[in-house]
């Protein structure tokens, strides 16, 4: 009885919190410093996997692997391993490192099936590169990238997606991805609501906190670019922000909004807000400066996947004084 009192208690204090600001801790993963920009970080069964980028500006690295064994909670600790490249592989050799230039609007998916590209609706506005794009659910989100000139932002770009299913001639049936209708775009500038700053080379990611609540989380990246180009390191954002995205239907989400728009509240719907970040034991605010991530740009960084639908990790980047950085970070949302 005491059991379902308090599960009552919860759900109306849930009920009753404001979905907005955000509030997230950042944790330090204790493994091997990996110094190094432009690369790739993909989660994989509670492994987050490294590979590529440069820790000399246009020097490309090696082709190893570099692989961490991520911690589930603030207790566990971290694994660390590096598989090196082979000269030859089975079914193929190691990739030739290359630089590759340009700025496009193109949207292509790949299907690990059929083995095929597919071109998707190009994006709107100026042709860019940096771009910070996700996939959540049924919907492609894009926000900043720079055009050749400054950083872009102040919008976000919304691609629908669905399923398509194709009969075969045998009894089963294929089933591919494709787009409903063309990008459609929320511009917080012309309704003058607060928006982060425009940005390019930051990170975006969609992760979920329970009970079909979604938000995009959108991260660091850099606000003006170097006048040495690629050579140099331009300022960069050290910021944080969250996006409250539509919820899923028929979930404690979908049922809070409601209510909220019943009674003339804001559900916080389509808005971003700053998120409120402290370290791992809990400080905020300018004693956290030292505690948790620098400024940057460049860096790598994923959702965890299974391991835990409310964290991302990061990992690297550059920062302002044109330094590769060499840690590894969780962002915990709570």
């Amino acid at each position: 009885m005491m059991e379902l009192a308090a599960t009552a208690v919860t759900a109306t204090r849930g009920m009753l919190e404001s979905t907005h600001p955000v509030k997230a801790k950042w944790e330090r993963i204790n493994t091997n410093p990996l110094p190094r920009s432009s690369h790739t970080l993909s989660v994989i069964a509670g492994r987050a996997y490294i590979f590529g980028g440069e820790v000399s500006p246009r020097e490309p690295v090696d082709n190893n692997m570099q692989i961490v064994t991520l911690p589930y909670d603030a207790f566990s600790s971290a694994d660390y391993q590096t598989i090196p490249a082979k000269s030859k592989t089975v079914g193929g050799e190691v990739p030739e490192k290359r630089v590759v230039s340009g700025r496009t609007n193109d949207l292509w998916g790949f299907d690990v099936r059929s083995r095929t590209w597919k071109e998707f609706p190009a994006a709107p506005g100026k042709p860019r590169g940096g771009t910070s794009i996700t996939v959540s659910k049924h919907r492609i989100y894009r926000y900043g990238g720079f055009n050749g000139t400054g950083e872009e932002g102040g919008q976000v770009d919304i691609l629908d997606l669905g399923i398509d299913t194709l009969s075969g001639t045998g009894p089963s049936t294929e089933a591919a991805v494709v787009a409903k209708g063309k990008w459609h775009t929320l511009d917080f500038t012309k309704e003058n609501m607060t928006c982060p700053g425009n940005r390019s080379v930051a990170g975006l990611h969609a992760i979920t906190t329970g009970m079909g609540r979604e938000y995009l989380v959108l991260l660091f990246g850099e606000r003006d670019p170097s006048s040495q180009g690629h050579d140099g390191a331009g300022k960069f954002w050290g910021d944080i922000w969250a996006f409250q995205c539509p919820p899923l239907d028929m979930t404690g989400a979908s049922f809070k909004d409601a209510t909220w728009q019943a009674l003339g509240k804001e559900s916080g719907q389509g808005k971003w807000s700053a998120m409120q970040v402290a370290d791992a034991e809990g400080a905020e605010g300018d004693d956290i400066h030292k505690l948790v991530p620098s400024e940057r740009g460049w860096f790598a960084s994923s959702t965890m996947g299974d391991l835990d639908a409310s964290s991302i990790v990061l990992w690297g980047g550059l920062n302002g004084k044109n330094e590769r950085e060499d840690d590894g970070w969780i962002l915990r949302i709570e």
